[in-house]
């Protein structure tokens, strides 16, 4: 209070009005301006291929949004939200980012998932001289767009990374294939960081295999790599297709350990490949199964809302709405620059998905966790950091 005082009596010695005076004062010393709002968009998949992505996204930020509210009930009531659907594909998403930024004057965007659909909404706010945040979209090139465009998941040079010295140090497997997305960013950024990684620790890539997505054959692929007897078989791509493959697969009686990323990570993964599901790992930015309590309050109070379990883009978005809210606060009032300086300062904020710090390309910094498939869901099987992955 002394240092607002102090402010305050200094713009009256030159002449300020006491409203401006006082405005300046509560500026600087880093509090939302009494009658400010941060105008939040969504841009997550609500329908299409990645739904359960977008329903799991939209339930976290209203859990956050609701608890926020008892947390700090000022801040929550200076927080507007406006939601629209990215349909799963990149030309919506850019379409929908546009009527954000042009119709509902958004001042920041948080989204979206898929980092091609993400990557399509980069240009039209760094346009606006707007904000990104991503909660979920974790190939390296989101970021490296603009200063505007931040992250708080872990990127896939990590990720890829992790899953690669998972197969050769805690699986013991020394040669893998690969079954990708030739189209999708994500599949593809996560191929290469796995392949890096494993070769450079001393496995060996037997096989290179590719699909689209939206297909649902992929048993010619899985019969060219079956020939090459891969110990294991990392297939970086989302919950849709993968559920297939290892339902295909099963149907072939082709035996092998798989291995995915966080595009694995939804509950329809087990509806689609049934029991093929079984004994295969991926890595993924949060689990129930953490006995963290605050991990714990989390995972009850979203299944008493929702009466299912989160996954981890719940998790995520639930995270990054905390994120955004205090970055709000620090910065003290909505503005672009001061948004993105508070942004770039987020550093130990401890949340659902792991301690978040922004580093200074401005991506999360995190741990990830791998979890081994059953019948019905996934289980924790390692955490790993991003200092000794």
């Amino acid at each position: 209070m002394g240092s607002r005082v102090k402010l305050q009596n200094y713009y009256r010695s030159i002449g300020l009005p006491l409203l401006v005076t006082w405005v300046a004062a509560k500026l600087l010393v880093g509090e939302p301006v009494q009658g400010a709002t941060l105008k939040i968009g969504t841009v997550f998949p609500l329908s299409g291929q990645q739904s359960t992505y977008g329903e799991e996204s939209a339930n976290g930020v209203e859990l956050a949004l609701e608890e926020l509210k008892s947390k700090d009930p000022k801040l929550a009531a200076q927080i507007v939200v406006v939601k629209e659907d990215e349909k799963s594909n990149p030309v919506d998403a850019g379409n929908a980012v546009k009527k954000l930024l042009s119709v509902d004057k958004v001042d920041l965007v948080l989204g979206s998932v898929a980092s091609s659909n993400t990557l399509s909404m980069v240009a039209p706010v760094l346009e606006a001289g707007k904000i990104l945040v991503s909660h979920a979209s974790t190939n390296p090139e989101v970021t490296k767009k603009g200063d505007a465009i931040f992250r708080t998941c872990f990127i896939d040079p990590f990720q890829g990374t992790v899953l690669a010295n998972f197969a050769l140090k805690n699986l013991n497997k020394k040669s893998a294939a690969i079954l990708l997305d030739h189209k999708s960013d994500y599949s593809k950024g996560l191929a290469q960081y796995f392949e890096a990684a494993f070769v450079a620790g001393g496995g060996k890539i037997v096989a290179k295999e590719a699909y689209e997505a939206d297909n649902k054959e992929f048993r010619t692929q899985l019969t060219k790599i079956r020939s090459t007897k891969p110990e294991v078989l990392l297939i970086p791509g989302y919950y849709q297709d993968v559920g297939m493959i290892m339902k295909q697969a099963k149907q072939m009686g082709f035996k092998v350990v798989m291995l995915g990323g966080d595009g694995w990570d939804s509950p329809a993964l087990f509806d689609l490949a049934g029991p093929a599901v079984v004994d295969h790992y991926f890595s993924s930015h949060f689990s129930v199964d953490d006995t963290d309590p605050a991990v714990q309050t989390f995972v009850k109070a979203y299944t008493t809302r929702y009466k299912k379990a989160p996954g981890a883009m719940a998790a995520l978005a639930y995270d990054t709405v905390f994120v955004v809210a205090d970055a709000f606060k620090r910065a003290g009032d909505n503005s672009s620059a001061a948004l993105k300086k508070a942004m770039s300062s987020v550093k130990g904020y401890k949340g659902i998905t792991g301690t978040i710090s922004i580093n200074k390309d401005r991506d999360a910094e995190k741990d990830a966790v791998v979890l081994k498939t059953q019948a019905n869901k996934a289980v924790f099987s390692a955490k790993v950091s991003p200092t000794s992955p």
